[in-house]
């Protein structure tokens, strides 16, 4: 019954009307997030329980947050990205590769609350860039509207925003195509002197294997590596586990977790 009064409401394109309904049915099936405030490109979820807020910027997926920002994130950490397995000790330095709106840090931001961490996300599209800013503000966040690849240069991004599933390999059910500006990790890192990343976060849609190929002198630094390598890359929608896995084995790293139902694994630098 939920489901369908939210498929129903989803269609109606006034800000101010779809915002009341909503918040009317998250009082009376008790979701734990409501909408604080709707403009344009941009709506802001109010979480009922930590009052913590988080911008998203598809009205399509405000339904992931109807068991609230930090459960929805917490869950996202846990299973998708592992991270119950490690540690981030203060001052240290986080990647986010396929950053979207910038969830991932949200959660470091609400659960790291006394530690410097220094966040650097990377995020191609535009809308999802601005929505990101707009989440991660602080002096030690820094966004970059540019996607990484295993070249510096512009090439094609197959836009397929609502999903989250935009790739800069074509895939089914893309809505728009678009000239994107890319780079590799290790320019980054030589340009800005970073001499360690105790995280690097990778969700690139399918990318995964060009990412870290564009990271091949960077992988040294990196102490622990959390991929989704499902099956999202291209049309034949495979996946990269075993690309990735075997190109980092065979650069110094281990498995130490695994989610067989999404194919997202956690991999430890051995350096130590």
């Amino acid at each position: 019954m939920i489901k369908k009064f939210l498929d129903y409401i989803i269609k109606i394109n006034n800000t101010h009307l779809y915002k009341f309904l909503y918040n009317l049915l998250s009082k009376i099936f008790r979701f734990n997030s409501f909408i604080n405030s709707y403009k344009k490109d941009h709506i802001c979820l109010e979480d009922k329980t930590s009052k913590d807020m988080i911008y998203i910027c598809h009205k399509e997926r405000i339904p992931l947050y109807n068991i609230g920002i930090n459960s929805r994130l917490d869950k996202l950490m846990r299973d998708e990205y592992l991270l119950n397995n490690i540690s981030l000790p203060e001052d240290c330095i986080v990647f986010d590769i396929g950053s979207n709106i910038g969830e991932f840090g949200v959660y470091l931001r609400a659960n790291c609350k006394k530690m410097n961490i220094e966040y650097h996300a990377f995020e191609p599209s535009m809308i999802e860039y601005e929505t990101n800013k707009l989440n991660n503000n602080r002096n030690n966040d820094f966004i970059n509207n540019v996607g990484l690849w295993n070249k510096k240069g512009v090439i094609e991004f197959y836009n397929k925003n609502i999903t989250g599933d935009s790739s800069f390999i074509e895939t089914d059910g893309y809505t728009s195509i678009e000239r994107a500006n890319v780079d590799t990790i290790d320019n980054y890192v030589k340009k800005y002197d970073i001499q360690n990343i105790r995280l690097l976060k990778l969700e690139a849609e399918g990318g995964e294997p060009e990412v870290l190929e564009g990271a091949i002198n960077t992988l040294p630094i990196i102490d622990y590596i959390t991929a989704d390598l499902g099956y999202e890359r291209g049309i034949n929608e495979e996946h990269t586990f075993s690309d990735v896995t075997n190109f980092l084995l065979s650069n110094g790293y281990e498995i130490i977790d695994i989610n067989l139902d999404r194919f997202s694994s956690l991999y430890k630098n051995k350096k130590d």
